[in-house]
């Protein structure tokens, strides 16, 4: 039917704008550790010490991508396993990363969050009914049309979108990935 159609071929502009992440290592908490390839991270206790930089994350356990986007359309997905406790979106680059923030649009924060329920990160916060809690979140950045939406990567539904994004005319967004709990989240790349 038309509509099956349709579907088929927006979700194949999202996967065609599939974008290859990696974690920023000089961005990323001092609890969070970090895999080798740096595709995979998890709150706990580093084996050296990692040296303070403006650029790191202080208080919320959180890591940036190596790459922003200034420009056309971007699809990552995550794969949170059983991860119970994370935040996944895009932040501005001059969002602010230290000290206590809201994770606010108007802080330069695009986010969503699981903890015990699901949320976007707004003021004041939007509780999201979500019926079934996926394993594994999509994100399409349409950095043109200023707008992020997620997905249930493997039903392909929709969750939520933040549209009329506000930013000053080529500044980066990056995607950002926060844990706070020692499952791993694992970024994908089709």
């Amino acid at each position: 039917n038309e509509f099956t159609h349709l579907f088929f071929l927006v979700w194949r502009l999202i996967l065609d704008s599939s974008a290859n992440i990696y974690l920023d290592p000089s961005t990323a908490h001092p609890q969070l550790i970090l895999s080798e390839g740096g595709k995979r991270l998890r709150c706990g206790i580093r084996s050296s010490y990692v040296h303070d930089n403006p650029l790191r994350f202080n208080l919320w356990r959180c890591v940036l991508a190596t790459e922003g986007f200034t420009a056309g359309r971007h699809y990552w997905e995550v794969d949170l396993g059983e991860n119970l406790g994370w935040t996944l979106g895009v932040s501005k680059e001059s969002a602010p990363r230290r000290g206590e923030s809201p994770w606010t649009p108007e802080q330069g924060y695009w986010t969503l969050s699981y903890g015990n329920e699901f949320s976007a990160e707004t003021e004041p916060l939007t509780q999201l009914s979500v019926t079934l809690k996926p394993r594994k979140l999509g994100m399409f950045l349409d950095y043109d049309e200023r707008q992020i939406l997620f997905y249930n990567a493997e039903s392909s539904a929709h969750i939520y979108t933040f549209a009329d994004m506000e930013f000053d005319g080529r500044q980066k967004l990056y995607p950002i990935f926060c844990t706070g709990v020692a499952v791993e989240l694992n970024v994908m790349w089709h």
